[in-house]
């Protein structure tokens, strides 16, 4: 039975350690940020501006009888968050912000879909979650692009 830090793991290395990801930016983070926090600000700056990704990752399982034995179903749910700041002077144009962040998690349905229907055999089979878009959201006082997209994969196993 897979943890949350095997897929962590999994999820690292073959999709958060690809350049096609990190040349967006080296801000990876395995966790929600408090982003009005003083000490996390530093966490969330790449390139000048406010540029990060927070990968947020649980599990859930549930159990069913099946006859004789019992059948553990584990969901596994990893909701990324892109974050990218809509004018850094000097650094970008009106506009590039929205068309990166879209760029961003086109770049990543195209990882997660070679990654392979297990997931590096941590589960048994993944789906699209969904995908709310991208809103202008204030971190601070700063005007952003954040997107949000997650994934669903299930474990099966029989205890």
């Amino acid at each position: 039975m897979s943890s949350t830090a095997d897929v962590q793991d999994a999820w690292i290395e073959n999709v958060w350690s690809d350049t096609d990801i990190t040349d967006f930016t080296d801000k990876i983070l395995q966790y929600e940020v408090t982003a009005d926090s003083e000490a996390e600000k530093a966490l969330i700056a790449s390139d000048g501006g406010i540029n990060f990704v927070e990968v947020v990752t649980s599990r859930v399982p549930t159990e069913r009888e099946l006859g004789n034995s019992t059948e553990a179903l584990i969901r596994f749910y990893v909701e990324i968050r892109y974050t990218r700041e809509k004018l850094v002077p000097g650094k970008t144009i009106d506009g590039d912000a929205y068309t990166q962040t879209q760029l961003f998690f086109e770049t990543l349905y195209s990882l997660v879909n070679t990654f392979g229907p297990s997931w590096g055999s941590t589960v048994d089979y993944w789906i699209f979650g969904d995908y709310p878009g991208i809103a202008s959201e204030d971190i601070g006082d700063i005007p952003c692009w954040r997107g949000v997209c997650r994934f669903q994969a299930f474990q099966y196993t029989t205890i």
